[in-house]
């Protein structure tokens, strides 16, 4: 608690039993978000907290991004992760960047906009909380079903809402990056349109997917489109079956159109036209150019990872490994 700015929302909210009653208030960053000012130094840092607990050095973290120093602006990238993100936990402080960061990744000369992306998208989404042999586990995000906190009190939940909101806000600086002449900024935009608050963007990626593009690209874009269609309770199931269907489409986009396809059945073991895809299609190159996708290292399923899933997908008494790494996503 600051002597001179008075409590935190997380002093307020730090094991409140009814924390609720703050909905909508100055201690709700969902509120607070679309109020920002233009300029980061005058956003409340001061009220919210981060992983470390002040957050007074963002706005400057903010300025490092900005730099033509590419060294700059790696450095200010680190410590915006330190500050907003730690170990699949999101503070509020993510909410009040996510504006700012949206912004600067549009802005053609600012450096790694990919990696600014993918903090944007990693602060919408949380850590996966079911288990890595879920079928759903592809297209989950945040604290489902329950209330979530962060190591101060604060509620999580409330903080990935409002960067999916301010996702949702910023569709009109997001999907001009679906074109982006870097491919790797495209797959970006795409995963990160996928956490907005609502299933508006589901059209300028279906558009994306059916046209000429990267295959990693439309990958992305297919699995986006279906990620929000699951969250929003709308059946993308026609569409994927056209595109399973069509033989023009790449490697890439089909076996993404058949994983997601997974993610709308309710059991194992997965349907048996969809193993003619994810069994006789997935060969160790086409593995190594999946493993790029930031859905798979979200849930632990890159390096090698995905051919054990789709086996425990079409194999119900297969157990398949934990995710590789020291320390999994989950």
């Amino acid at each position: 608690m600051s002597a001179d700015h008075g409590p935190t929302a997380a002093d307020l909210l730090a094991h409140e039993k009814d924390p609720d009653r703050y909905a909508g208030t100055q201690f709700d960053v969902r509120a607070v978000v679309p109020r920002l000012p233009a300029d980061p130094a005058d956003a409340p840092w001061d009220g919210f907290t981060g992983p470390y607990g002040p957050v007074g050095d963002v706005p400057g973290h903010l300025a490092g991004l900005a730099s033509a120093d590419p060294e700059v602006a790696d450095e200010a990238l680190d410590g915006l992760w330190r500050s907003l993100h730690h170990q699949g936990t999101v503070y509020a402080s993510a909410a009040l960047a996510a504006p700012f960061l949206l912004r600067l990744a549009a802005r053609p000369r600012t450096h790694d906009r990919q990696g600014i992306l993918a903090l944007v998208a990693a602060c919408a989404r949380g850590a996966s909380t079911l288990g890595p042999t879920e079928n759903v586990l592809w297209l989950t995000e945040g604290a489902r079903g329950g209330r979530a906190y962060d190591t101060s009190g604060y509620l999580a939940n409330w903080s990935m809402e409002a960067v999916q909101a301010a996702v949702t806000a910023h569709l009109g600086v997001l999907e001009p990056l679906l074109d982006d002449g870097d491919p790797q900024v495209r797959v970006m935009a795409a995963y990160t349109l996928a956490m907005a608050s609502g299933p508006a963007p589901a059209d300028a990626l279906r558009r994306r997917a059916g046209t000429g593009t990267a295959p990693l690209v439309a990958a992305s874009l297919v699995l986006a489109a279906a990620q929000l269609a699951h969250r929003h309770g709308q059946d993308a199931g026609p569409w994927l079956d056209a595109l399973l269907r069509d033989p023009a489409r790449p490697a890439e986009a089909a076996v993404a159109a058949a994983l997601a396809r997974l993610c709308f059945e309710e059991a194992r073991p997965a349907p048996e036209e969809l193993r003619p895809v994810l069994d006789g299609r997935l060969d160790d190159t086409l593995l190594r150019a999946l493993d790029e996708l930031p859905w798979l290292h979200h849930v632990g399923l890159g390096e090698g990872g995905l051919r054990h899933y789709v086996r425990y997908v079409f194999d119900p008494a297969y157990d398949p490994p934990p995710p590789p790494g020291s320390e999994p996503p989950f």
